[in-house]
């Protein structure tokens, strides 16, 4: 994987025609969308979005406000023009998305080709959020409920100690973003959900699509609030089908 900016983590493909940058859940970071490279193939550039305090970044403290993170990507991405570019989240990185292609059109004059929103409720209908706030015993079983985290690192105290001030931070982002209803972007949404996501009720999902005046599409995965981890291929031939 070459780095060649701390943001970005990518294997620079000889000519891609797309570009895909890809922003983490709580507590992920760059490296888990790498697989992702080889099922896309040569023609799209996976380009993973590193936040400050984990990988190579790890000495970094973490930030907390989505508003900074939006500030130091956005015209680091607007930089990236010789492709066109979409933009994907999930769950933390579906808001990071979002954002940050506001930023992209109305500051620096750069529309993605499609925004991939996955496992997040729609913003308007979110409520401030509290996770950020738990003691470490509650914030562990959560991490249990959502079924994201190696259990490797759960039950290993050392190394809960590295990663809560990580999600902590992570979990501030998503839990004081506050929606500013904007006009409607005029970038294809493509909506990503679990069926058994308890964090992303189902009428919940749909209403994305109002943040756009393109027409979008709303596609359910079986599985939980990770169904990125467990219907991986299903979730890969749909992000083709719609760059294609």
């Amino acid at each position: 994987m070459e780095i060649d900016s701390p943001w970005f983590v990518r294997r620079r493909q000889i000519a891609p025609s797309m570009r895909l940058f890809c922003f983490p859940y709580s507590g992920g970071q760059a490296g888990f969308y790498a697989p992702w490279q080889a099922a896309l193939g040569e023609e799209v550039e996976v380009c993973d979005i590193q936040l400050p305090g984990r990988g190579a970044r790890i000495r970094e403290t973490p930030l907390r406000s989505l508003d900074a993170v939006v500030d130091a990507v956005a015209p680091l991405i607007a930089e990236e023009d010789d492709v066109p570019f979409a933009v994907f989240g999930h769950s933390m990185g579906a808001l990071l998305a979002f954002e940050v292609t506001r930023r992209l059109i109305h500051v620096y004059d750069r529309a993605p080709a499609r925004l991939f929103v996955s496992g997040c409720e729609a913003p308007r209908l979110r409520s401030p959020g509290t996770m950020h706030l738990l003691s470490d015993a509650a914030l562990v079983d959560e991490l249990h409920r959502l079924n994201g985290t190696p259990q490797a690192v759960l039950a290993n105290r050392e190394l809960l100690q590295l990663f809560l001030p990580i999600l902590r931070a992570d979990f501030s982002i998503g839990g004081t973003y506050a929606y500013q209803a904007p006009a409607p972007l005029d970038v294809p949404i493509t909506v990503l959900a679990g069926t058994r996501d308890p964090y992303t009720p189902h009428a919940r999902v749909a209403p994305w699509l109002d943040e756009s005046q393109r027409v979008g599409e709303v596609r359910w995965f079986h599985g939980d609030h990770f169904f990125i981890h467990s219907s991986q291929a299903d979730v890969m031939a749909c992000i083709e089908a719609a760059l294609a």
